[in-house]
């Protein structure tokens, strides 16, 4: 098959000359989105590991390190 027997294929639009493959946009034309401002660290207290003191910012972090570090397997006699 030939492009012209492909009409979904389309060749990219040309850019202006002098262009690096980026277009400046249109003072005209407000940015839609809102300036947000960056989130700051809040100065909440740590989540302390009861087992061995550990502290983490995130209670799926502790709950995470209590499940990998102070679970222990305990085998049973069949």
């Amino acid at each position: 098959m030939t492009e012209p027997d492909l009409p979904y294929i389309t060749p990219p639009p040309e850019l202006p000359a002098g262009t690096k493959g980026e277009i400046d946009p249109s003072p005209d034309v407000a940015n839609p989105l809102p300036a947000h401002e960056p989130l700051e660290d809040t100065d909440t207290d740590p989540l302390v590991c009861p087992i061995c003191g550990k502290t983490f910012k995130t209670k799926t972090e502790l709950d995470l390190h209590i499940a990998t570090s102070h679970t222990q397997t305990k085998k049973t006699d069949v």
